[in-house]
């Protein structure tokens, strides 16, 4: 149990004790000395001592070099006290030159000066005394603090009537140990305070533990003041109060802090505080982690431009001095290049200081950009006017400013499949011109060739120490290369398109995430390079359907039924003279003669409907662009679907007039001879017989009957004449 020591003499003494300095203040007061006055020691000593003595009693000043080393002197003054009563002391100084000090004892003299005033004033003391002593009382029965005198061996000596508020009586308490209800662990705490304050006037003690009657602890904080040398209290007064449910909510606020320190500890994102001079207040490990930064753990104080010299008016410094100077929160996406990352920051200004939370973003802003100039090359490869080249070295050069180790090359294989041909290298161009005579598949480990011929990743970790060509190893040098990786770039047939090259300014392993990168471009160069072929082969198609459609005299369409779309080949113009490529069934329908259509649109709705059919045959009369009807032979193939339904029918529709019109001639020519060959059947017969008859008559007449016989003649042969013009007529119709 503590027990109080007592051995500072000039704080324990009863006598009034002070030291006086060269200036004329007081530079130290005792106890006794406060408690006779009524001042406190900083009022003592804030004002020079000659303004608490009478003005016909001022002491002189060392200053005024009136006094000798150790010499000791006496006087009998007037001290003004703290309730504006003038006692007389006797005034002893011994003064310390050397030490620019007095040393200073003073004794009551009131009495023996003036008797009168003495009891006079001893009766004001008595009753001032009674009247603070009722006061008193009434504040210990109606005050809410525990007011307890403890002696030097730690006991109770008094206990205010409030105690009972901790369930304990008086009597109780008097004569044992305070100690005895302290917690434990605040025990040793309380008792050094208690030591303490031996020394001192007065302490306050930090909350402590203190049980109550039923055994429970409630929170205690105490003003402890030293009353040892006070005959009338002898122990220390202490002034306690029941601080229990504020010290609940300190306790919650500390746990709540702990906690969200704990949280900030281990928050994913990094968290800086900053003040307006930009010292670093405190960062959570993910902080130093994240930046690689260790000292932002350690308490020594820095600035947090000395430890990112480069981040110095760059967007960072710019966004935190807005934020500072208006008072706003501020968000920030970066790249900060001297850690070649990205970093998404969020800073919110309070009084004075700026909290920061950041995380690394560089993986899932790779991604975004990564996407972007996909979505870009995309867009790109849709407009024929591109090159497959221009695509390319656009792609390689943007993934180069995105991941600035890495430089790309494509070579592609020719149409034989024997050999590689350089197509695109837009960051190291000397690629393309100084192997532009390609080179040939071969098994050659660790080459292009070799990705090619195996099918599979070929690569050369350094080049340094690998035998390679010559001319490779002096492109190498020039471009300083260390290390290629090589990938076959294949279609869904395993045929080789082309070959991937990476390059590297440093001897390279591949990790899983870089391999997984550059499968994911040799994927997007197979997507663009297919496109491109298709694109080839459909313009080479679609020349070769326009010269088919120029050299030939039918009209070709292709209907797509679902959209109701036909689109027309140049023999839609060219034979019926209409210049439009897209129509629909309703604009055909109106263009077939009126006599055909009924037949005709019954014969296309009997193939739409039956599922079992796929070719149609018509011929009808179609209207020209110039109102004349050609005659028009179709023929056309249905394509359907799974369910049988039509989703396009292609065809041809031939112009047949000039045939038609031939046809109808030979048969109206066939008619005409058949009526010739009537005519010549039934009607020159008779002439013709006359004739002769009459040639018979005329060789047997004599001369009188042989003119009426040439008239008859004349006659015959003038109805021959006229059957031979209408056969005549006949032939030329």
């Amino acid at each position: 149990m503590p027990v109080l020591q007592a051995d500072n003499f000039f704080y324990i003494s009863n006598d009034l004790l002070c030291i006086e300095n060269n200036n004329g203040f007081l530079r130290s007061v005792n106890p006794a000395f406060c408690r006779f006055t009524g001042y406190s020691e900083t009022t003592l000593l804030s004002q020079p001592l000659n303004s608490f003595i009478h003005a016909e009693d001022r002491l002189p000043l060392i200053a005024d070099n009136q006094f000798n080393n150790g010499e000791i002197s006496k006087y009998e003054i007037r001290f003004r006290c703290a309730n504006g009563v003038y006692n007389w002391l006797l005034w002893t100084r011994s003064v310390s030159i050397e030490k620019n000090a007095i040393y200073c004892s003073a004794k009551d003299i009131t009495s023996e000066k003036d008797p009168e005033l003495n009891n006079s004033q001893a009766k004001h003391k008595k009753d001032l005394l009674q009247l603070n002593e009722r006061r008193f009382r009434s504040l210990l029965h109606s005050g809410s603090d525990l007011i307890s005198i403890i002696n030097t061996q730690g006991n109770y000596t008094y206990l205010s009537p409030s105690i009972e508020r901790l369930g304990y009586t008086k009597d109780f308490l008097l004569g044992k140990s305070f100690f005895a209800f302290v917690h434990p662990d605040d025990a040793e705490r309380v008792g050094n305070a208690f030591v303490e304050i031996s020394a001192k006037e007065k302490i306050d003690v930090a909350p402590f533990r203190f049980r109550n009657a039923e055994g429970v602890y409630r929170w205690i904080t105490t003003i402890a003041t030293n009353k040892l040398n006070d005959p009338d209290i002898n122990g220390v007064v202490a002034n306690s109060r029941d601080v229990t449910e504020s010290m609940k909510l300190e306790l919650d606020r500390e746990l709540a802090l702990a906690r969200v320190q704990n949280l900030i500890n281990n928050f994913t994102d990094g968290f800086i505080l900053i003040d307006r001079s930009y010292s670093i207040l405190g960062a959570n490990a993910r902080a130093s982690e994240i930046l690689g930064k260790p000292e932002l753990l350690d308490n020594n104080p820095k600035i947090l431009w000395d430890v990112f010299p480069e981040a110095i008016n760059s967007i960072f410094h710019e966004k935190y001095e807005f934020a500072f100077i208006e008072n706003e929160n501020v968000k920030i996406v970066e790249f900060y290049p001297p850690l070649n990352r990205w970093f998404e920051v969020a800073a919110y200004p309070f009084q004075n200081n700026l909290t920061v939370f950041f995380k690394d973003i560089t993986a899932a802003k790779i991604r975004e950009l990564n996407l972007k100039l996909e979505k870009s090359v995309l867009k790109m490869n849709t407009d024929s006017s591109f090159t497959l080249k221009r695509i390319v070295d656009y792609y390689f050069s943007e993934l180069n400013n995105i991941y600035p180790e890495m430089q790309l090359a494509v070579s592609l294989v020719d149409k034989k499949g024997v050999r590689l041909v350089p197509l695109s290298s837009p960051v190291i161009p000397e690629f393309c011109s100084l192997f532009d005579e390609g080179f040939p598949v071969a098994p050659k480990e660790g080459t292009c060739c070799g990705a090619a011929y195996f099918k599979r990743m070929s690569g050369i970790e350094d080049l340094n120490k690998t035998e390679i060509d010559p001319l490779f190893r002096a492109f190498a040098l020039e471009n300083n290369i260390q290390s290629v990786w090589s990938f076959p770039i294949t279609n869904e047939k395993d045929v080789v398109l082309a070959t991937l090259a990476a390059f590297y300014t440093s001897p390279k392993v591949l990790s899983e995430a870089e391999e997984e990168l550059l499968k994911r471009i040799i994927t997007f160069i197979q997507i663009i390079i297919e496109c491109h072929q298709t694109r080839d082969y459909l313009e080479m198609n679609i020349e070769r359907y326009r010269l088919v459609t120029q050299a030939s005299k039918d009209a070709i369409y292709d209907w797509d039924v679902a959209n109701d779309e036909f689109y027309w080949g140049e023999g839609l113009e060219k034979i019926f003279g209409y210049r439009t490529s897209i129509s629909c069934l309703k604009w055909w329908e109106e263009r077939v003669h009126p006599e055909d259509l009924p037949r005709v649109s019954e014969s296309l709705s009997t193939l739409l409907a039956d599922a079992e059919k796929n070719s149609w045959h018509a011929e009808y009369r179609f209207l020209r662009a110039d109102k004349t009807y050609a005659y028009i032979i179709e023929d056309g193939f249905v394509i359907r679907n799974a369910g049988g339904a039509v989703i396009r029918m292609v065809g041809a529709m031939q112009d047949h007039t000039a045939v038609k019109e031939n046809q109808q001639q030979i048969l109206k020519q066939n008619n005409a001879l058949r009526e010739i060959a009537r005519i010549n059947s039934h009607y020159i017969r008779k002439p013709l017989a006359n004739i002769l008859a009459l040639i018979q008559t005329i060789k047997t007449s004599d001369a009188e009957h042989i003119q009426e016989l040439i008239s008859l003649l004349e006659v015959s042969g003038y109805e021959l004449d006229e059957i031979t013009r209408q056969i005549a007529r006949k032939t030329y119709l």
